[in-house]
C-alpha cells in the first residue's frame, strides 16, 4: 500500500468541507469519514458544520456523535493500518 500523497489530502479535505453545502448525506458522510483518516478531528468538525446547518434549536447533536464515531472509527482504522505496514 502506498502513501496518498498530500495534494490529494488536501483535496479531500477541502471536499469534506464542501460536502454538507452539495452533496446528499451519504457522500458527505463518506467524505467526513475519508477526511478523518487525513485527520481524525475533522470528522467531528463535518459532523459540527452539519448540526449548525441543517439541525434545528433544541434537537440531539446527532450528526456531531456520529462526527465522533467517524473519527473513533478513523482511528482505529489508521492505527490498524499503520502497525500492519510498519
Amino acid at each position: 500500500m502506498t502513501r496518498v500523497i498530500p495534494p490529494i489530502q488536501v483535496g479531500i479535505v477541502i471536499l469534506a468541507g464542501v460536502a454538507p453545502f452539495v452533496f446528499p448525506a451519504w457522500i458527505t458522510l463518506f467524505l467526513a469519514f475519508l477526511a478523518g483518516l487525513v485527520f481524525p478531528p475533522l470528522a467531528i468538525a463535518s459532523g459540527m458544520l452539519v448540526d449548525l446547518l441543517y439541525q434545528p434549536r433544541g434537537y440531539w447533536p446527532v450528526a456531531s456523535m456520529l462526527g465522533v464515531v467517524l473519527c473513533i472509527l478513523a482511528l482505529l482504522v489508521r492505527s490498524f493500518v499503520k502497525t500492519r505496514i510498519m
